[in-house]
């Protein structure tokens, strides 16, 4: 099974359509949608927004479906000067950040999220000309929407594409 988590319902909207449903219902006490896409099983999951949410929420539909993988998707605000929007951004990394009182970034007391190699490879290989541009790089979690200041705070401390 494949796992597809986003914060918000709209997130996943898209992806609605192009699955045959089998069920809607919840796993561990977390709403989803369960069915197929050419035979591979799938499930949509809202996680709600927040790094919380998204571990707990993570938490519960990996004990409950043991997924082969979770790939979480979801809008982002770019933070690379370079990108427009629209573009795509495949991440190698998601950093947990926070703001300290200083106002200043920090990671956050949480592991860098490492994404799976092999699943990595095979999106980028799958990618296709309906993609305006796309990146492979980092990502930066953050507690609330960045700011254009923090967002240049983010760049300067962690590179990363998107927040």
């Amino acid at each position: 099974m494949l796992i597809f988590i986003a914060a918000l319902r709209r997130e996943l909207t898209r992806l609605k359509p192009l699955i045959d449903i089998d069920r809607v219902g919840a796993a561990g006490g977390v709403p989803l949608i369960v069915g197929k896409v050419n035979s591979m099983p799938v499930a949509l999951v809202q996680s709600g927004i927040g790094k919380d949410r998204a571990v707990e929420t993570s938490q519960a539909v990996i004990k409950h479906l043991k997924p082969e993988a979770v790939v979480s998707i979801g809008f982002a605000g770019g933070v690379n000067p370079s990108m427009k929007a629209g573009e795509l951004v495949l991440a190698d990394r998601l950093y947990p950040a926070d703001v300290g009182e200083s106002g200043h970034t920090a990671a956050a007391n949480m592991d860098i999220i490492q994404s799976d190699k092999v699943l990595m490879e095979l999106a980028t290989l799958n990618m296709t000309h309906e993609v305006p541009r796309a990146y492979r790089g980092d990502l930066v979690t953050f507690p609330q929407v960045a700011s254009p200041i923090m967002k240049k705070c983010l760049w300067t401390r962690f590179a990363p594409h998107a927040v």
